[in-house]
């Protein structure tokens, strides 16, 4: 049985949430960085505890858009939640997983990944979809100024093209450097460690 099982069921009195240390952000962000387990655990979030089967049929379901999935696909997300994702996420001790009884629950740590993947909308950044439409307007009122600045037509014979697209292309980075610093996303601090 592993850690995170004794923890969860209580069989452990000195493994409890409160003295399990946070899970360093590059972790969480290894963790996030797989669509799999991000679903897993949003799934766990809506309704805890699962079984195997059923998280398979749910993930494979939005991978495919179709209800019920491809079988082969469906058979494809058990074998790998099976064996490489909840087997990772349970060393973590972000979920719970009896791979005897194909249960799988939130762990002590769920907590730590759960707060970093929340919405983007959590942290003030909007959603993905708002985002893209932000940026495909500010492109296109950045080559409208361009292309008229290089035509010629007033009011902006004024300004080259180059520095409109320039200018477009800073206001574009800056936008995305606050998306990103509002959502929490960032280099982890250990990266910064190797130029002191």
């Amino acid at each position: 049985m592993s850690r995170s099982q004794l923890a969860h069921d209580g069989a452990a009195a000195d493994l409890g949430e409160e003295t399990l240390e946070s899970l360093d952000e590059t972790v969480v962000h290894e963790v996030l960085s797989n669509e799999r387990r991000r679903r897993v655990l949003g799934l766990l979030r809506e309704d805890a505890p699962r079984e195997l089967s059923v998280l398979a049929e749910e993930i494979a379901t939005a991978e495919t858009d179709q209800r019920p999935p491809p079988r082969n696909k469906r058979n494809s997300v058990y074998v790998t939640l099976h064996q490489t994702h909840l087997p990772k996420l349970d060393r973590l001790d972000v979920v719970a997983y009896d791979d005897r009884e194909k249960v799988v629950d939130l762990g002590p740590r769920a907590e730590d990944v759960l707060e970093s993947s929340g919405d983007s909308s959590d942290h003030g950044a909007g959603d993905s979809s708002s985002w893209t439409a932000a940026y495909a307007t500010l492109v296109a009122l950045g080559l409208s100024v361009a292309g008229a600045s290089e035509f010629g037509l007033p009011p902006f014979e004024a300004v080259s093209s180059g520095t409109a697209a320039v200018a477009t292309l800073v206001v574009l980075m800056a936008v995305l450097a606050y998306r990103v610093g509002a959502a929490g996303v960032g280099l982890p601090a250990s990266f910064f460690e190797r130029f002191r």
